[in-house]
């Protein structure tokens, strides 16, 4: 089996995320025993790469209401409007349309 270095399809980068945080998270889930460093650093691009994408709607939605400051009703807004983030819908409180559409 080839080692990571020597392998021509590992992942190469760097995450603002740290490594060790990302692994100690991973390990919460108890369905999972280990979590290979190529697994770990490809989960940090995503979730560096969704945390982007919700900062930058969320910041569209605020500007759309004329204001600089994003606020708490712009990412509950963001989850309630878009059906690739219901699964935070239980997590988020006041995430319906109907708390925060005045």
């Amino acid at each position: 089996m080839a080692d990571r270095s020597d392998s021509a399809d590992a992942p190469t980068g760097t995450t603002q995320l740290p490594a060790a945080r990302v692994k100690r998270i991973i390990k919460e889930d108890s369905e999972i025993a280990t979590c290979s460093a190529d697994a770990v650093f490809l989960i940090s691009v995503a979730t560096e790469m969704f945390l982007k994408q919700t900062a930058q709607l969320s910041i569209q939605h605020a500007h759309r209401e004329k204001r600089k400051t994003v606020a708490y009703k712009d990412v509950a807004n963001l989850v309630a409007e878009r059906e690739n983030l219901e699964f935070l819908t239980g997590r988020c409180p006041h995430c319906d349309e109907t708390f925060y559409s005045r």
